[in-house]
């Protein structure tokens, strides 16, 4: 009802042909008016007979407080109503939606990153999502997008159909995408919450590929035989852990030859021959000790240095992934392995040789720069008799 009527009482007696009214209305932003005390409303004194005569009355001065004030009732069911009508009037469509969103997140993104989220989304969401509203994006689509991922066969961008895939870690990075373009959403006020529950189940790591010391030691023999950039390029990943990006953006002002030490401090991401540097992963700069091994290598090369950066190529300029998954390609085929141009197993291997040679997990972890210890525990398994010291120092409790 508009209004709330009651029979008048003072001092615990009813007051004759005396009604008492309260007016609660509300403005369009929501706003109670007139307010009263407590925002309760206002009320008024009415005289009438009987109780329909008193509704009369106070329906007459309600439509005075309306044409007065231009305002209006509603019911609280009706204002609900409207408000969500209105929140779902300005929902946009997950395709108008996305382009806003990456554009919020550009400046704060590493360009390797934020062409990974940009494919994620031309291939693999804005296909089926494309003309969804925000708001509908429900359970339903996130069930039918993992069975789609699954069986795959839909075009991507070129044309040719995408693989299927079962692999966890694959379709919790689409989903997570999807998920992170709808939680800016809300946070900007596009969505009033999220519509949907999107569940990213955790994924065990795969044990990680690593070269023996054997076939290691016959990596660096082929690489030196070739050349000193090629042999200083194996030991930046395999002797020091790098990453192939942070080798490849590595200068000689990173070099600390006093103290032995590198500094990581950038990586390097090559879209159409543009070099776009960033911090590395992890965002931070860290100043690592080198082995001799490494520093004697550098200091060679040093002597002969064709430029800013530490891996050049002949005319001084610095090298591109492409260059260096060459490079390694032409190294495993000089030591007699199978060729594969994979980089990133000098970085695990990195990681076995120090875990095979019983150094803590921790320890591992900082040089690595792991952000998570679970990544390092992919090594764990490597310490020679850690099952055994564990057993046996139960056994000396009993003792």
């Amino acid at each position: 009802m508009p209004f709330t009527l009651w029979p008048l009482i003072e001092k615990g007696e009813r007051v004759p042909d005396t009604w008492m009214a309260r007016f609660k209305l509300y403005r369009p932003d929501g706003t109670v008016w007139p307010a009263g005390k407590n925002d309760k409303g206002s009320r008024k004194r009415i005289k009438a007979k009987t109780e329909p005569k008193a509704r009369e009355e106070a329906a007459k001065y309600e439509a005075h407080l309306i044409a007065k004030f231009g305002t209006e009732y509603r019911e609280k069911e009706t204002r609900e109503r409207e408000a969500a009508e209105r929140v779902k009037a300005k929902v946009p469509l997950f395709g108008d939606w996305t382009k806003s969103w990456l554009r919020y997140i550009k400046p704060d993104t590493k360009p390797s990153s934020y062409d990974s989220i940009v494919s994620i989304l031309d291939i693999h969401l804005l296909p089926f999502l494309r003309s969804v509203r925000l708001d509908l994006i429900t359970n339903r689509e996130i069930a039918e997008l993992r069975v789609k991922f699954h069986e795959g066969g839909y075009p991507d961008t070129k044309g040719k159909p995408v693989k299927p895939t079962s692999s966890q870690k694959t379709i919790n990075n689409r989903l997570s995408t999807l998920r992170s373009s709808l939680a800016h959403a809300v946070k900007v006020g596009d969505l009033s919450a999220m519509p949907c529950n999107i569940e990213i189940p955790p994924v065990e790591p795969d044990e990680a590929a690593f070269y023996t010391p054997d076939v290691y030691g016959k990596l660096c023999e082929a690489a030196l035989g070739i050349g000193l950039i090629e042999y200083n390029a194996v030991l930046l990943a395999g002797n020091q852990g790098m990453r192939r990006n942070e080798c490849i953006s590595l200068r000689w002002s990173d070099i600390d030859f006093d103290k032995s030490e590198v500094v990581i401090r950038r990586s390097v991401y090559v879209k159409k021959g543009e070099r776009l540097e960033s911090t590395p992963k992890g965002g931070k700069i860290k100043r690592l000790p080198a082995s001799k091994r490494l520093m004697a290598a550098l200091k060679k090369l040093h002597a002969q240095r064709r430029g800013d950066h530490v891996l050049t190529r002949e005319g001084g300029s610095p090298w591109t992934p492409k260059v260096f998954r060459r490079t390694i390609e032409k190294i495993e085929k000089a030591a007699g392995l199978e060729v594969t141009g994979r980089i990133h197993v000098l970085r695990h291997s990195f990681c076995s040789s120090l875990a095979a040679k019983g150094v803590a997990p921790i320890v591992i972890q900082a040089l690595a720069r792991h952000a998570n210890i679970r990544t390092t525990e992919r090594y764990t398994h490597l310490q020679p008799g850690a099952l055994r010291e564990g057993i046996d120092a139960l056994s000396r409790e009993g003792e």
